[in-house]
């Protein structure tokens, strides 16, 4: 083995390794649909919930909220460190993990201590397998049997399971002798320098490492003889390469995978309580081989679970040691509990056999008398004795709830100890708040008689962190963060590691609603992430704790005051920057940020490195859609992804004729129409609108392919929104526009009829978001801009006069192709598949000639148009000018192969189709045409002259109920829509240039037999000819068609409807004036 091993060859196991292949090995999955599903090794579920997805390469436990990739689930389920899920993986199909290749001195040093180690082990191997061995050929009566197999009680099975051997008097030193293995006896403890046998006349249980490897020995006198000890452990020294007792659980290895899934140990003092407790059904158990539990030890246990339960005996030294490891527990963020036996717990299996048998020690152990809580059991044990005494108590309980994380535990805790001290719980809650302001303090930095002591693995200089130290109580170094351990008097300043990472703040991103930093942290397995997260997220212990797990294997196992002395050291280390959260073009910085790179307004490349970082004019920036980690992670920032920088192999202008041959004429407006948007933000400063693109007809005529064109201009085409399956809501499409500043999105499927849609189309052309509540006041509100523009497309076109107006106009009614015309389309379509947002780097070079040139130009251009095309209206003129404004700029730059003149021509036949829509869309037309419609309908159905309609001269008297009535009963079978308000009608020919009055009374004959009702007067002189003639000709119809005789209709009584006619001489919306 090497170093760490290689992030190349991690990615290419996860390639290889088939996620539900490898899970099935260890729970059972069945096939559902796409995904396998099988029972939760968390929890008793009946109905399995665990989840795999081979598409998305993820598992999910649905009972306990956990999930991740393979790897995850090895750490989460099988207790695995890192490196241990990914030798297991490879493992599983044979391949060999590959390892960063040291330096030269490291790789020997490495291999003389591997060698070294296992030359030790293959020695502890041999030697326990020779008191495995001893221990079978005693006889039956022998003192090592009755203490094994009469006093515990362990069947063979067992005492085979725990490897249980005896030591005989005298027997391991001749061995080793012979064997030519002395210095490594002495090494391993095993024998003495006087060369006596360490472990002669004791029972022996071998200790294993997580893996399950021998790594040490532990041995119980048989004799009652006081003078030797009653056990004794392993050697620890520099010689021993094996057994590190700081890190060792005796039983861990077999109980981890209980651990995990109950997430909860149970901590033993002995060995044989371990076993007892194994053997009837109480896995989860360990043991801290009979020495002081350490902070390592507690780390070790941190990976695999949040709960801990001691069961030590319940003699005074049993409580002492309990009193002393709680705390320690608690400060690392465990829950803990005691269980309180009448004996130890050993004792307690075989006392108590019966009803094990019959109950179940699991059942047994969940009697609500036998477990208590560990801060209250602290209680019952420190407030004790006098005032003084159970105040000195208090303060000691209130030191330790200023280490625990959780919050909901510190209410739970301040309270109870209130409760039980007798203390207020305000005095309770000041003097955490003081605790907590005397965890941070830290070493005296002018305190000389304070000797720092590292620990042995760093190696970094002390005079590099001693400032760091004395200011801090803390520093970093072999990617891990050591904090300094409290210890008054102490003449040695000694540190604990409190991570397995570390970390620093590349920047402060200020933001008044969200501020963010922008962190770096590396961990022991030489992973390395970048990334921003909320500053709130630094506050908390869980916070933080959540913030670094998310980002893969990151483990932090201090305290809240750990947590304030890194924060504070963080924080006056960090530099400050900002965070590009919008890409596209960048006000403040004066520059274009590409997903991919940056451009400067001179047309100059800022490169961003892998974690999506750049520098310029010494300012830090970050984009986070560009950072590495979410390069594979299809579910951040796909938008963003695309919003990138791509170069064609072809000239703008090889390109842009190519455009013009396969798309024609409808190809200018997409050109400049794409080049303005790179510079609307330009254009709006200036008039404060941008115009929409529009292209319609029926289906296959290009207008999407055409589109895409122009989206392309800023990077890969965005999804489109599709507006006819109202896909989004409003508000979610306007949101869409606020993505990327300069930008172009398209929204598809346009139908007439949506008032609502309608509304936000005007919104978008005039530039104006929505606004919304915030949360920091009841009358505040925020707005979301439009920062980007809109090309619509559909097969249906809008009847609104106002929107019309908006809008870029290309109607596109060719759909049938020649064979060389589609492989023109197909060639068009694989050179826009390379990118046009080179092209737009390119273009961005100009931005200043744009900005200085395009107020006179635009102006300029709007009365050439307004003279060449009179009948245009003024918001269409202003559309237009700002394409013409364009061309103009950048005529000289050989970006386009069409001339002014075919350009011009274009707009006009936008112009013509526009208006012939304005003319036909109108309320009124709609009404009008209906109108003449009813006069020649049906007898029993249409409108009746000289009853409701009658004419004198120029003038048009009709009754306005009745005629309404007839005309909104035909408006859906006509106009697919339904009628507007019989209010919004009238109010419309009431403003109109024809309307004269409303009459209360008018007679509509002569006559006493006269229809005498209220009627609307319409001057018919003001209207168009058309209009007026189609009118009155239909009124001459109908009184034609009467017989004066008979009263029966001729052969015309039923007229057919009309084709709708263009009333040239209806005015619509007022110009804007512009």
């Amino acid at each position: 083995m090497g170093g760490f091993i290689k992030k190349e060859f991690i990615e290419r196991l996860m390639d290889i390794a088939i996620i539900e292949e490898v899970i099935g090995d260890y729970i059972q999955l069945k096939k559902s649909g796409s995904v396998y599903v099988g029972k939760s090794p968390k929890t008793n579920e009946r109905t399995g919930s665990f989840t795999v997805s081979p598409v998305k390469r993820i598992w999910k436990d649905f009972s306990s909220g956990e999930g991740g990739n393979l790897i995850s689930f090895f750490m989460n389920y099988e207790g695995m460190s890192y490196p241990e899920a990914i030798e297991t993986i490879a493992s599983k199909y044979n391949t060999a993990v590959e390892y960063e290749v040291l330096s030269e001195e490291a790789e020997t040093k490495r291999k003389i201590k591997t060698e070294k180690k296992e030359s030790l082990r293959s020695v502890l191997k041999a030697t326990h397998n020779n008191y495995v061995l001893q221990y079978n050929s005693l006889p039956e009566d022998h003192p090592a049997r009755f203490e094994i197999e009469d006093k515990r009680r362990y069947s063979n099975d067992v005492i085979v399971e725990w490897g249980i051997g005896y030591a005989p008097e005298d027997f391991l030193y001749g061995k080793l002798y012979s064997s030519g293995k002395i210095t490594e006896g002495k090494e391993l403890g095993l024998i003495s320098e006087k060369n006596f046998d360490k472990y002669s006349k004791r029972v022996v249980y071998p200790i294993n490492d997580i893996q399950g490897m021998i790594i040490g020995l532990a041995g119980r006198s048989l004799s009652d003889n006081k003078k030797y000890a009653k056990w004794i452990n392993p050697n620890v020294s520099e010689t021993n390469l094996l057994y590190n007792k700081s890190k060792v659980w005796y039983g861990l290895d077999k109980a981890r995978h209980s651990i995990v899934k109950n997430n909860e140990a149970w901590i033993m003092e002995g060995y044989n309580d371990v076993i007892g407790w194994y053997i009837n059904d109480m896995q989860n158990t360990v043991a801290s081989c009979g020495t002081a539990i350490t902070d390592q030890q507690i780390s070790e246990l941190k990976r695999l679970c949040s709960k801990v339960i001691f069961c030590f005996d319940p003699d005074a030294a049993g409580i002492k040691s309990m009193i002393k490891y709680i705390p320690a527990f608690m400060k690392s963020g465990f829950r803990v509990e005691v269980c309180l036996l009448p004996c130890d717990p050993d004792d307690f299996t075989r006392l108590y056999s019966d009803s094990i048998k019959k109950y179940k020690l699991p059942e047994m152990l969940k009697e609500p008398e036998i477990l208590k809580d560990g801060f209250e059991f602290l209680m019952d044990n420190l407030l004790v004795g006098t005032q003084i005494k159970i105040t000195d108590g208090t303060k000691e309980l209130c030191d330790l709830i200023a280490n625990i994380n959780d919050t909901s535990l510190i209410e739970i805790y301040s309270g109870w100890l209130a409760q039980k001290s007798k203390v207020k719980l305000t005095t309770i809650k000041s003097w955490i708040k003081e605790a907590l302001a005397n965890n941070i303090e830290v070493i005296d930095e002018d305190d000389d008689f304070i000797q720092i002591e590292l620990p042995k693995e760093v190696k970094v200089p002390l005079s590099e962190l001693e400032k760091d130290i004395r200011k801090y109580g803390m520093f970093m170094a072999n990617n891990q963060i050591y904090m300094s351990l409290s210890d008054p008097g102490a003449k040695y300043i000694h540190f604990s590691k409190k991570s397995n990472f570390m970390i620093e703040i590349l920047q402060h991103m200020q933001d008044e609603k969200f501020p963010m930093k922008l962190l770096r942290i590396a961990n022991v397995h030489g992973e390395e992430k970048i990334f921003d997260t909320q500053s709130e997220n630094l506050n908390t212990p869980q916070a933080f704790d959540n913030t670094v797990t998310g980002h893969g294997n990151f483990r932090f196992d201090g305290n809240r005051s750990d947590l304030l002395r890194l924060r504070t050291y963080l924080f006056d280390k960090m530099g400050n920057g900002r965070k590009i959260d919008v890409l596209g073009w960048q006000p403040d910085g004066k520059f274009w940020a590409w997903n991919n790179k940056i451009t400067t307004e001179e047309g100059n490349d800022i490169p961003l490195d892998k974690h999506g970082i750049f520098v310029k004019d010494n300012v830090y920036y970050y984009i986070p859609s560009a950072n590495e980690i979410y390069k594979n992670n299809s579910f951040k920032f796909d938008a963003q992804k695309r919003f990138k920088a791509m170069k064609n192999p072809t000239s703008f202008y090889a390109f842009n004729s190519k455009v013009i041959q396969v798309h024609r004429d409808h190809g200018i407006s997409a050109i400049l129409f794409g080049i303005a948007s790179l510079f609307q933000d330009i254009v709006v400063a200036k008039i404060d609108k941008f115009p929409i693109l529009f292209f319609y007809g029926p289906g296959s005529t290009g207008k999407d392919e055409l589109a895409e064109i122009v989206q392309s201009f800023v990077g890969i085409p965005q999804t489109a929104i599709n507006l006819e399956g109202q896909v989004s809501t409003i508000k979610a499409q306007v949101r869409e526009f606020a993505q990327f500043r300069n930008g172009i999105s398209q929204l598809s499927e346009y139908k007439r009829g949506n008032s609502q849609l309608n509304g936000m189309l005007k919104a978008l052309w005039d530039r104006r978001g929505y606004k919304r509540g915030n949360i920091e006041s009841h009358v505040g509100t925020d707005s979301i801009p439009i920062e980007s523009s809109a090309v619509l497309t559909g097969n249906d076109y809008p009847d609104e006069e106002p929107l019309i107006l908006r809008l870029i106009w290309n109607e596109m009614t060719k759909n049938q192709f020649t064979e060389e015309e589609t492989r023109s389309f197909d060639e068009l379509k694989d050179m826009t598949a390379h990118g046009l947002s080179g092209y737009s780097d390119e273009i961005f070079k100009h931005r200043k000639l744009f900005e200085e040139k395009f107020d006179k130009t635009q102006r300029n251009w709007k009365g050439i148009l307004q003279e060449q095309f009179p009948e245009a209206k003024g918001r269409m003129i202003f559309n237009i000018s700002i394409l013409c404004s364009v061309y103009e700029i950048f005529k000289d730059f050989n970006y386009f192969p069409f001339s002014q003149p075919e350009m011009l021509n274009h707009f006009g036949k936008g112009f013509d189709q526009q208006i012939r829509k304005i003319n036909s869309a109108s309320i009124l037309n709609k009404f009008w045409q209906l109108f003449i419609a009813s006069l020649r309908g049906h007898k029993e159905e249409r409108i009746q002259v000289k009853n409701i309609v009658n004419v004198e001269g120029n003038l048009l008297f009709f009754n306005w109920t009745h005629c309404f009535s007839k005309i909104q009963r035909s408006w859906w079978g006509q106009f697919q829509e339904a009628a507007p308000a019989k209010s919004s009608i009238l109010e419309q020919i009431e403003k109109s240039e024809f309307y004269i009055e409303s009459r209360k009374s008018y007679s509509f004959d002569s006559g006493r037999e006269a229809n005498r009702t209220s009627a609307i007067v319409i001057n018919l002189d003001q209207m168009s000819e058309v209009l007026k003639n189609d009118i009155v000709g239909s009124i001459m119809f109908q009184l034609n068609q009467v017989d004066s005789e008979s009263g029966q209709t001729n052969i015309f009584g039923v007229a057919p409807l009309q084709p709708p006619s263009e009333y040239n001489g209806l005015k619509t919306e007022t110009d804007e004036p512009f």
